[in-house]
């Protein structure tokens, strides 16, 4: 029998927090996954949702995902523990008419947890999506090793960053096209970091945070894990190659130019 929609996004949204808490590519009370929810899956749950929740202010209006839902795990949990509680680690949330603040809908422990830290980015990511024509989304702010470890050896420009990873692994250039957009500034607050995420992912695959960690956004949740374990691979391997002391001899060819 064909499990309800509902159902089988829980599932792969218990099963795809799995897979990040396994890969270590999550900090507790940093990072996460959230997935903006369709009509037929809300269609199925409208039943259990409650409406009685105050909206809580957002730093950054995001109008084009107004009345919108997304579910999304909580915060200062152990990423890979929603995979055995689903519906109390995570939750959705309802975004205002006018996008300028969201209330908890469902889950989140009955209302003792809280959506994770990074909802604001999530919700910026989710919002340049939808503006690009992508209805159905999923957003991941992880921290990958490799990756991480290469913004200390790197050049920390756009060109050079991308042009790594597309050398290192011959999935990259098909999987990333645009390459990858580097924030090399710290920031110390939500509203400077999603306005330099929505500046570098302007025109680019993915944002990588220098020293930090990667945000990435696509249409399914095991595709946007692809392409994250595609990237981590080919900075693992980038990482292996600047550590040959007699170094690189040769380098693959790029199908295009940067």
């Amino acid at each position: 029998m064909r499990k309800l929609a509902y159902e089988n996004m829980v599932s792969m949204f218990a099963h795809t927090c799995d897979v990040i808490g396994r890969r270590g590519w999550h900090e507790r009370s940093s990072g996460g996954l959230s997935v903006k929810l369709d009509c037929d899956t809300l269609l199925q749950i409208e039943g259990g949702l409650t409406f009685d929740k105050e909206f809580i202010p957002l730093e950054i209006p995001v109008p084009k995902l107004g009345k919108e839902f997304v579910m999304l795990n909580a915060d200062n949990i152990h990423i890979e523990d929603v995979s055995r509680y689903p519906e109390d680690l995570s939750g959705i949330i309802q975004i205002s008419p006018d996008g300028k603040a969201y209330r908890t809908v469902m889950g989140f422990d009955g209302g003792m947890l809280s959506p994770m830290m990074d909802l604001q980015l999530h919700l910026v990511m989710h919002e340049m999506k939808v503006k690009e024509g992508l209805e159905d989304t999923v957003v991941f702010h992880v921290q990958p090793a490799n990756l991480v470890a290469l913004t200390y050896l790197l050049e920390l420009d756009d060109r050079t960053f991308s042009e790594a990873l597309w050398r290192s692994s011959a999935k990259c250039p098909e999987m990333l096209p645009r390459g990858i957009g580097i924030v090399s500034e710290s920031v110390n607050n939500n509203k400077d970091l999603c306005r330099l995420v929505m500046e570098h992912h302007n025109d680019r695959d993915v944002v990588v945070l220098a020293f930090h960690g990667l945000v990435i956004a696509g249409s399914d949740m095991m595709d946007v894990v692809g392409m994250t374990e595609t990237i981590e691979k080919a900075a693992e391997i980038r990482m292996k190659l600047l550590q040959v002391p007699s170094g690189i001899r040769q380098e693959p060819r790029l199908p295009f130019e940067f």
